[in-house]
């Protein structure tokens, strides 16, 4: 039996056996592994065994599978091979997860010297720029806005002038 081991994120320390010939992994449920991630497709890949070989396959995922930093759609897998199903990493070993020692596959947690700006603190205006789509602008109104305020404007003046002239003239 083989089993993925969790090295970053919500898995981080997890194991998860691999101990079907087939095995689906992604954020939904139904999956025989679920990551709850955002960056998990809802059916990331799947990993097959037969022959005592391992076979990962992306399954089309938005955010991609890597295997030891480089982009795969499918791939045989090796021991200690390191997979991420979009940001969440885990490894590979063959081995039962009572055979792996944790400690040698979990790095442990950098500490990063970052200080904070107002620049890096502030929000984004908007997120646009932050989805894998494309936006659809719609086309500028602006003129016909004005325009139509203007007139708005001119028959309220109009209609306020009616009004004088009628009950306040006289």
């Amino acid at each position: 039996m083989a089993v993925l081991i969790g090295t970053s994120g919500i898995t981080r320390g997890q194991t998860y056996e691999l101990s079907h010939d087939e095995v689906s992994i992604g954020r939904r449920e139904e999956n025989l592994i679920t990551i709850d991630d955002s960056s998990v497709s809802g059916h990331h890949a799947q990993i097959t065994h037969k022959n005592d070989a391992w076979l990962l396959r992306d399954l089309a995922s938005t955010n991609g599978t890597h295997v030891n930093g480089q982009p795969v759609g499918e791939t045989l897998l090796q021991e200690r091979d390191q997979i991420k199903f979009g940001s969440v990493q885990l490894v590979f070993t063959k081995g039962s997860a009572a055979d792996v020692n944790l400690n040698d596959l979990v790095e442990p947690d950098e500490d990063l010297d970052i200080e904070v700006t107002a620049e890096l603190a502030r929000a984004p205006s908007t997120f646009s720029s932050h989805s894998p789509f494309e936006v659809q602008r719609s086309p500028k109104k602006g003129l016909w806005n004005n325009i139509l305020i203007l007139i708005g404007i001119i028959a309220l003046l109009g209609v306020g002038a009616l009004f004088y002239l009628l009950f306040f003239a006289g």
